[in-house]
């Protein structure tokens, strides 16, 4: 993907940010989780939510995601994650508080919940080649040496 308007034109609103989700949710199409009903609609009034259309069950596309129960709109939700992607040392509520126009715990919450959604899950297990960068392995070695060394594992 490009840049910050690349992104912007492709989850600058709540119906592309929505439609992402549902793909994401749905890649082989709509299954309901209750009934595995394969066709569904989007209520008119509630377009983030998906009726069963065999067994009525309703399902957001947000729900069971890190940005269930988040107040914010999605464009700065995905704002928001794209922000803390796009820099490498991280980024700070007070940062984003700038950014996005919100209030600081609001900002906090989404910067909690997006770092809590991208640590280790059993359920998805790291597994391929994996790369990081400026990554420290071990302690350090002899204190005469002020570099970090792999030497002596306490």
């Amino acid at each position: 993907m490009g840049g910050m308007l690349e992104f912007l034109r492709r989850f600058g609103t709540k119906d592309a940010c929505i439609g992402h989700l549902a793909t994401l949710r749905c890649p082989g199409g709509y299954c309901c989780p209750e009934c595995d009903g394969r066709s569904a609609w989007h209520l008119a009034s509630r377009p983030r939510i998906f009726e069963c259309a065999h067994c009525h069950h309703q399902e957001s596309v947000i729900s069971r995601t890190t940005f269930h129960r988040m107040r914010t709109q999605p464009p700065k939700r995905f704002l928001a994650a794209y922000l803390m992607g796009a820099d490498k040392r991280g980024v700070s509520a007070k940062f984003l508080q700038r950014r996005l126009g919100v209030a600081y715990q609001t900002d906090w919450t989404i910067a909690h919940k997006l770092r809590h959604g991208l640590s280790e899950s059993e359920a998805f297990p790291l597994s391929g080649l994996i790369e990081a960068d400026e990554t420290s392995i071990g302690g350090r070695g002899d204190p005469a040496n002020p570099g970090r060394s792999t030497d002596n594992p306490d």
